[in-house]
């Protein structure tokens, strides 16, 4: 895994923890000099989460700038994990957009978080980069993600309110 989602995925776990949700990162597996790919063996998504009873599998993607994203971000292994969790619980894709700021050019710090539901962006296919202010994200603050709404929708929909 990159260093960037490796950062995701850490900032991720401590903000579902700092709202009493379980999280754990999917480790990769040990990579073998004589494999030509990165990794070994397949992995079907980052990370399980739950909360309330709802288990959520996730997906975690970093890029650093808007540019277009969709399902050809993610590899066959990782459609197929999701599809499968996405019939027994609840798949998301989380995209961090995060680029450094420059105060001499005045570009502010972006560490944005944008939640996908599973089938949603696998219908869309792809998200072009002028298409991203159709959709809410959530800012880091004070050092987490604050996804409590995000949970609390969560949570209400699995009671079917």
């Amino acid at each position: 895994m990159a260093k960037p989602e490796q950062t995701f995925l850490t900032e991720l776990k401590k903000s579902f923890i700092h709202y009493g949700a379980f999280f754990h990162k999917i480790a990769d597996s040990l990579h073998h000099p004589a494999m030509k790919s990165r990794f070994d063996l397949p992995k079907p998504f980052d990370a399980i989460a739950a909360f309330a009873g709802t288990p959520i599998a996730i997906e975690a993607k970093v890029l650093r700038k808007y540019e277009a994203f969709g399902v050809r971000h993610l590899r066959p292994c990782q459609v197929e994990g999701l599809d499968w969790f996405a019939e027994n619980g609840s798949s998301y894709v989380f995209l961090n957009i995060r680029h450094a700021g420059n105060k001499a050019e005045g570009i502010k710090r972006i560490n944005r978080l944008y939640m996908f539901e599973w089938g949603d962006f696998k219908r869309r296919e792809v998200i072009k980069k002028n298409e991203f202010d159709q959709f809410l994200y959530i800012d880091k603050k004070d050092g987490i993600f604050p996804i409590v709404d995000w949970l609390a929708f969560l949570d209400a929909r699995r009671l079917g309110e």
